[in-house]
């Protein structure tokens, strides 16, 4: 239940449970989209410990884990772009909780420490295969167009979303 959850910054300590969402989302969202091997080489290079550790202490970028019953179930990460005024966002929710409203309660805490640093919009872009992050951006976020990224060695489609802080 979402009234369970809490959102925080995440601490060091939550790395390797933010490792373990994001290894469950992916197979997830991914199987039969992506070879397995593709999946393990981008998590290895998008979820090592030190890349991980060094968002915890960045005062710029922010990392955020929902958490229920002290069990990291989700969690949001940010970015402020060299483009002035942008941030770009990843909201990754465990498969088991996904449809409970965490996601949309770590988009908040994220566009709060976006909108403490100057920044007015989010961009993101979400593979066209994948329908469960499309869905959620789909649904708070503004589709702006298209764009082709090579994961693999082979061009993939993406969807880029755009949002506004207020």
């Amino acid at each position: 239940m979402v009234e369970r959850v809490s959102v925080r910054r995440a601490t060091g300590d939550d790395v390797e449970a933010i490792r373990g969402v994001a290894e469950r989302t992916w197979y997830e969202t991914y199987d039969g989209v992506l070879e397995e091997e593709t999946i393990a080489s981008l998590l290895a290079a998008g979820y090592s410990r030190e890349l991980l550790e060094a968002r915890v202490d960045s005062e710029d970028a922010g990392l955020f884990v929902a958490t229920d019953d002290g069990e990291v179930v989700g969690y949001a990460s940010t970015i402020p772009l060299a483009e002035e005024g942008v941030g770009e966002l990843d909201v990754y929710v465990s498969p088991d909780r996904w449809g409970e409203g965490i996601g949309s309660r770590l988009l908040e805490r994220a566009e709060d420490h976006l909108s403490e640093r100057g920044v007015g919009e989010i961009r993101d872009a979400v593979l066209a295969a994948n329908e469960s992050g499309n869905a959620f951006y789909a649904s708070c976020f503004e589709k702006v167009g298209e764009r082709t990224v090579e994961i693999g060695g082979v061009d993939r489609v993406a969807n880029v979303y755009e949002r506004s802080i207020e």
